[in-house]
């Protein structure tokens, strides 16, 4: 079966330098830069502001679909973790219903509440499966969708103090194949790194932007690009889409 999926694209940022804030600003122990622009300075704790709270201007918007047997195909081939079954979970995520799972009493429940404990019931979603889910339709919006077939997924490593990107498009050509999501920009680099992060719990968490903001910034060279992808579930979109990905570029001139 197939499923709607609306693509977002911000304007991407194009910075020319990056340092430090003058007092080594952290919040959440996640450091936050200052990015120069050609027409001023703005920080990465802004920009998170401006995408959770949709204050950063859209340039393209399209609706794509996901099948989602070949969407399982895809997390098993560019997922970090093998999780079998996505086809079968991806139709209840994109619904916002969470698969059957055995309830409990409610005497029970307020025994466990009173010693600071819960049920697993409670919890709709598996940070693993969202996960996964993410980086599969990355892989699939990027190879099945606009045609790039030089896609590495990375390990992940500590770089600076932060991990590594989750993927790495190689090549001019192939990171071409990617301008729309780039609002048509054509970057001169050879690498395009990409940070996905996931949830189906409603907007994106502002600390989760800045840590995947961080992770791009610590590994991106002059010259190089970088695209944070976004995937959450958005109430009320039901009609086109309930799941929406938002893409952020960044361009290191």
């Amino acid at each position: 079966m197939a499923y709607n999926v609306a693509i977002e694209c911000f304007t991407p940022l194009n910075f020319s330098s990056k340092q430090r804030i003058s007092k080594r600003l952290r919040k959440n122990n996640i450091e936050i830069y200052e990015l120069k622009e050609p027409n001023g300075y703005t920080s990465t704790d802004q920009l998170a502001n401006e995408i959770v709270y949709g204050r950063r201007r859209i340039c393209h918007n399209e609706i794509v679909n996901v099948a989602s047997r070949i969407l399982a195909e895809f997390s098993l081939d560019y997922s970090e973790r093998f999780v079998l079954g996505i086809d079968y979970a991806f139709p209840f995520y994109y619904l916002g219903v969470r698969p059957y799972i055995r309830s409990i009493q409610a005497q029970t429940f307020q025994i466990l509440r009173t010693r600071g404990l819960a049920p697993l019931s409670i919890k709709f979603y598996s940070g693993d499966v969202s996960g996964t889910i993410g980086e599969a339709l990355f892989a699939y919006v990027a190879t099945n969708i606009f045609g790039v077939n030089n896609l590495v997924h990375l390990r992940p490593q500590k770089q600076r103090g932060h991990l590594t990107p989750d993927f790495v498009v190689i090549g001019l050509s192939e990171i071409a194949k990617l301008s729309s999501l780039l609002c048509g920009r054509n970057p001169s680099s050879e690498l395009l790194y990409v940070e996905c992060k996931t949830t189906f719990s409603g907007t994106i968490e502002r600390n989760r932007i800045l840590k995947g903001l961080n992770q791009l910034i610590r590994v991106m060279e002059r010259g190089s690009t970088g695209l944070l992808f976004i995937v959450h579930r958005r109430d009320g979109a039901r009609s086109q889409s309930s799941i929406v990905i938002q893409v952020l570029g960044l361009i290191y001139i």
